[in-house]
């Protein structure tokens, strides 16, 4: 069976990325589980934010949120703005965050994407279940030591140059592909790239989508044998 390879650009900070972490999960413990390899893009969903949330937006968030745990069936803890009052919803922390997980996992030309989407699966738990605040360091160090990294050479990894300027290069591949909404997963299917779901979708319609994949690579593998 040939091998699926996806690309999942994502913010740690979406809340539609969050409820499709539930999907994710499930196809992990699928029978895809071992023909798909996944590549972890940050997106940038509010790079660089430095204005606090106003009351209007903070309402405007939590009913997103609503929407996703219906739709998702992920746990929510609303009281989050009320505890973190005057918060910054800049992404580009949790973002720098997740990548360093994967450098430190990995290398620099070759993440672990394994780690990096673990570590971002906590984070999300962390912040929109228990009300953690997701840009600061003192919870990216705890999520760090939760999914097995030392915490110590993660900080290193966290505030090292290069580990921006690889999630500054996910923001840009994923503007100049045109993706403006997340999550969005892509498979690579030879030179092109092909839109597997642009925005939550459940497992059961992303299984019937990867299997639609999977017969149509089969066939051009035929195709190309002959």
């Amino acid at each position: 069976m040939q091998q699926m390879q996806l690309i999942y650009f994502s913010d740690p900070m979406c809340s539609w990325c969050y409820g499709f972490s539930a999907t994710l999960a499930r196809l992990a413990d699928s029978h895809y589980a071992d023909r798909i390899s996944m590549e972890l893009v940050p997106g940038g969903l509010r790079p660089d934010e430095t204005r606090p949330t106003p009351q209007t937006l903070a309402s405007e968030i939590q009913h997103h949120w609503r929407m996703v745990q219906k739709a998702s069936g992920q746990p929510f803890h609303f009281g989050f703005f009320e505890g973190h009052p005057g918060f910054v919803y800049n992404t580009t922390p949790a973002s720098r965050a997740v990548v360093a997980a994967g450098l430190q996992a990995g290398q620099l030309e070759a993440p672990d994407h394994k780690t990096a989407l673990a570590f971002q699966h906590a984070l999300q738990r962390a912040f929109y279940a228990q009300g953690a605040d997701p840009t600061s360091e003192d919870t990216f160090l705890k999520i760090a030591e939760e999914v097995g990294l030392n915490s110590e050479e993660f900080e290193s990894r966290l505030k090292d140059p290069a580990t921006d300027e690889k999630t500054r290069d996910g923001f840009a591949r994923a503007f100049d592909l045109g993706i403006m909404g997340y999550p969005t997963l892509l498979a690579r299917d030879e030179e092109r790239l092909v839109l597997i779901t642009r925005g939550f979708v459940a497992f059961d319609e992303l299984e019937q989508r990867l299997a639609q994949l999977a017969q149509h690579l089969e066939s051009s593998s035929g195709v190309r044998e002959k």
